[in-house]
């Protein structure tokens, strides 16, 4: 916006300077010029950066210096940087997704900049950005508020391509948290569910499930996990729809078996069916159900129709 003036650049170029190069006014013009273009660059130098630097070569530049803490959180807003401009200049200063923030007490949780942000810094001011982030270590506690944090390394590989997604998207959300956990835990995948945005969760599952390998489960689990905390690691419900097809008329019983063969949950109870395609919504509080693998089985008539795989863990 500030850079030299193309009027000039247009000037010189166009100027013939045969007629006048040995006359007293060519070196008049040559300090005029340079005069002119010495004011743009100060004029530049004055507002500073157009483009934003990263936060990482800012401090490098000796540009800034930042404070950062954490807000007691372990999504949202949840990291707090008290950036000062060391400069008599504008700064625009880029925080980047990917970014990672270490606690300078180890024993709690890194956290995760999910959301690109850019803070124009006036001349020798002091600004305190609070920034998107997420937790990266579910089996530890979050860094409380105003706990140290220092600024990290930026992410790479399969985790900087998910919260490219994320920031993108502008998608901070429970089952946003959980899909980062899904890459730096191996949590769940049924984990990713979101009943306000179900497109979007589903593009994220399918994200997830592309960049980690694991195949995408046909039920979905919701969780209220607290970080460090193991009594909530377990699902609180799964949902799911059950598609089966009869062939014929007869008692239909629905229901959930734990690996041992017991029946621990019940959908329907032997309900008379005619012949067709039936496609029913199922809810289960696995809040009472240990961990393992179960089956949710469809017979007719004792016959059995279809049959599901489910895995319940309440541990990680």
């Amino acid at each position: 916006m500030f850079g030299i003036n193309r009027e000039y650049v247009f000037f010189l170029r166009k100027f013939d300077y045969s007629r006048y190069k040995k006359s007293k006014f060519m070196k008049v013009f040559k300090i005029f010029l340079f005069t002119i273009l010495f004011q743009q660059a100060l004029i530049f130098s004055a507002y500073g950066n157009s483009e934003p630097i990263t936060v990482n070569e800012a401090i490098k530049k000796g540009l800034i210096q930042v404070t950062v803490t954490g807000t007691g959180m372990h999504t949202g807003q949840c990291v707090n940087l008290e950036i000062i401009n060391l400069k008599r200049k504008e700064l625009k200063i880029k925080i980047q997704a990917g970014l990672q923030f270490n606690p300078v007490d180890t024993s709690l949780q890194k956290m995760l900049v999910t959301q690109d942000r850019v803070v124009t810094l006036p001349s020798r001011s002091i600004r305190n950005v609070k920034v998107n982030a997420m937790s990266m270590q579910v089996k530890k506690a979050v860094p409380g508020t105003n706990s140290p944090l220092k600024i990290g390394r930026g992410s790479t590989g399969n985790l900087l391509k998910l919260v490219a997604f994320l920031s993108q998207k502008k998608y901070q959300t429970d089952a946003a948290q959980h899909a980062i956990w899904c890459v730096t835990d191996n949590l769940q995948l049924s984990g990713i569910y979101d009943t306000a945005n179900p497109a979007l969760a589903e593009e994220l599952r399918q994200l997830v499930s592309k960049l980690t390998g694991r195949s995408l489960p046909w039920y979905y689990a919701e969780y209220n996990i607290v970080p460090g905390n193991p009594a909530t690691y377990g699902p609180q419900k799964i949902f799911a729809d059950l598609k089966y097809r009869l062939r014929q008329d007869g008692n239909t019983l629905v229901g959930v078996f734990h690996d041992s063969g017991k029946l621990v949950h019940t959908i329907l109870d032997n309900r008379i069916q005619k012949a067709g395609t039936y496609n029913i919504k199922i809810s289960i509080n696995t809040k009472e159900l240990s961990s393992g693998k179960y089956f949710v089985r469809v017979k007719s008539s004792g016959v059995l129709i279809e049959e599901k795989v489910m895995e319940l863990w309440h541990g990680f």
